[in-house]
């Protein structure tokens, strides 16, 4: 019988065990063997180790400009007093809806800038409408007076 162990406390290593790194077979499945040649780098502009495996695209942001348009927009309909507010969701939600489509696909959110948009439309004409309210009738900021 055979044994690839030396004595036990001779104090030499033992070799040929199950992982000795000499035997063929049992070397690291990252790391070439002597004399192989490393594979090549990979190209420039590829995702890392960390990135979306290939296949896979890379997942979708929601525009900020999008956001930006449905929140101004709901708060110019609110205040319609505020022009500022339904003239910044407007012109958000139309750069939004540009950028949007533009982007191929790595941008989202038309829904919100189109839903911005119809809401800044709507907060400037309520808005106009109350401000010609008020020149006919000469309403004064809060108080109307219907008798």
């Amino acid at each position: 019988m055979s044994n690839d162990y030396p004595p036990y406390g001779s104090g030499q290593e033992p070799t040929g065990g199950p992982h000795d790194p000499t035997r063929p077979g049992d070397r690291p499945v990252d790391q070439p063997g002597y004399g192989a040649t490393p594979p090549p780098p990979p190209p420039p502009g590829t995702p890392g180790p960390y990135g979306a495996p290939d296949g896979y695209p890379q997942p979708q942001q929601t525009s900020p400009l999008a956001i930006v348009s449905l929140v101004t927009g709901i708060l110019g309909v609110l205040c319609c007093n505020f022009f500022v507010l339904s003239i910044a969701a407007v012109v958000t939600g139309v750069i939004g809806r540009k950028q949007i489509a533009q982007s191929g696909g790595r941008q989202k959110g038309d829904g919100l800038a189109k839903a911005g948009l119809v809401l800044g439309i709507v907060g400037l004409v309520l808005g106009v409408v109350l401000f010609v309210l008020n020149i006919v009738f000469g309403w004064n900021s809060g108080e109307i007076n219907l008798g």
